[in-house]
């Protein structure tokens, strides 16, 4: 599972930073909440903002 996880991510040209996606999606919600109160609208726009970025997405209850 290890050696498959590094040829995903350069397959996607996605990569690992995980401190970088948590703070990336902390910052989307922040500015979603002024907008959105509904908590799945608020993960969907950080998933899309990581996303774009090209980062690997983080588990779950990390957005949670």
């Amino acid at each position: 599972m290890r050696l498959h996880r590094g040829l995903v991510r350069k397959r996607q040209g996605a990569t690992r930073d995980p401190r970088r996606a948590r703070a990336l999606a902390a910052a989307a919600i922040r500015e979603a909440a002024q907008a959105r109160n509904h908590p799945p609208d608020l993960i969907n726009v950080a998933l899309e903002r990581i996303v774009e970025a090209s980062l690997e997405l983080p588990a779950y209850s990390a957005l949670e």
